[in-house]
């Protein structure tokens, strides 16, 4: 006769487990993926959700160990990226929409504005048990229009085991389908097509993806650079069939792919004037507006240049701009810093918010 014994974890488990436990948070498996609109369960960075009182919220949330897009780099994720910490805390907005403000199912959440700042780079080194967020939320702007949530206001802080690792600020517009419907016919003739008809003609970039810390090809998103001093350009690509940027289908290119575009020319600029290598450069900040939708079915253009001319290090503000039929889509201004030990971490907090009616980024 066989009798099983129950497993017993670790002591060093379960200490992390009962510390969780008084701290609110769960990060043993995550929430359901409907709550943070994702298709795939690997694209879901929330494990735990509570709403503390009104104006506040607590999400816990683990970065990916090994993921196609979130860990890939020439560095070989010797740091997690700034950009998954972005991703898990707008997984948490989204979560928030739904068990925090009560929106309905079926609302469209409209980015306005979004605001990223990295107050220690150093808490984004790879260490034991530094995937796990703590994320803690705040609302500082709540509009109602018709009865229901038409604008809110978010902030988060991250922190690490304990660490503050930085803050994202979100303006966000809340639609019914009807008005969001409305407001994508605004600027268009045609009704927009949907990401998964057009992936098909999605063409690879023959850049080398080396030049902007990457890997794996399927994860530039530029194509035909030019640089001319300080200055630099590129075409949009449209990775249509991306896993992580289009998880599901999509009627316009989200906000996520702009921001990754934007650093990854803000990358190559650093590399050309101030010979930056893209392993050795990461993410401090980042400030961006939405003006409009981002169209599947129109060329998109960017351009990056350093905020004051002749710049003395590449950690100075670099503006970027996407433009589409001659008009501005987004402007995002980033500010990068070195991954090398004992880099400067000093951050002005950059100016954010702007008119909820004014974006154009839907979730």
């Amino acid at each position: 006769m066989t009798v099983e014994q129950p497993l017993t974890a670790p002591a060093a488990v379960l200490d992390r487990a009962a510390a969780d436990r008084a701290a609110g948070l769960e990060f043993g498996r995550t929430i359901d993926r409907s709550l943070v609109h994702r298709a795939a369960l690997e694209e879901v960075f929330v494990t735990d959700f509570r709403s503390l009182a009104p104006d506040r919220f607590r999400a816990g949330g683990r970065l990916p160990l090994a993921h196609p897009y979130y860990t890939d780099d020439v560095a070989l994720s010797r740091r997690y990226d700034a950009l998954a910490v972005f991703e898990c805390v707008r997984q948490t907005l989204l979560c928030a929409l739904h068990l925090h403000h009560r929106v309905a199912d079926e609302a469209k959440a409209v980015t306005a504005s979004t605001g990223l700042r990295v107050a220690d780079p150093a808490a984004l080194e790879a260490r034991p048990g530094g995937h796990e967020l703590e994320l803690d939320g705040s609302v500082l702007v709540e509009k109602q229009r018709d009865g229901a949530l038409g604008r809110v206001v978010h902030r988060v802080e991250v922190r690490s085991a304990g660490r503050l690792v930085g803050d994202v600020t979100v303006d966000t517009a809340v639609l019914n389908a009807a008005a969001y419907g409305q407001l994508r016919m605004k600027e268009r003739d045609t009704v927009a097509p949907s990401s998964a008809a057009l992936a098909e003609r999605q063409e690879p970039s023959a850049l080398p993806a080396a030049l902007f810390g990457r890997q794996n090809p399927d994860n530039v998103l530029l194509r035909s650079v030019r640089v001319d001093g300080c200055a630099a350009q590129a075409g949009m690509r449209l990775p249509l069939s991306h896993s992580s940027l289009f998880d599901h289908p999509q009627d316009h290119l989200p906000g996520t792919a702009l921001l990754e575009a934007a650093r990854q020319l803000a990358l190559l600029l650093a590399g050309e004037v101030f010979g930056r290598w893209p392993a050795r450069t990461v993410l401090l900040a980042l400030d961006a507006r939405y003006h409009r939708f981002a169209e599947l079915d129109q060329p998109l253009t960017i351009e990056a240049r350093y905020v004051e001319a002749g710049p003395r290090s590449f950690t100075e503000p670099i503006a970027v701009v996407f433009r589409q039929s001659g008009r501005d889509v987004a402007e995002v201004t980033l500010r990068l810093t070195g991954a090398e030990p004992g880099a400067a971490s000093a951050l002005p907090q950059p100016a954010r918010g702007s008119r909820a009616d004014d974006g154009r980024e839907r979730s």
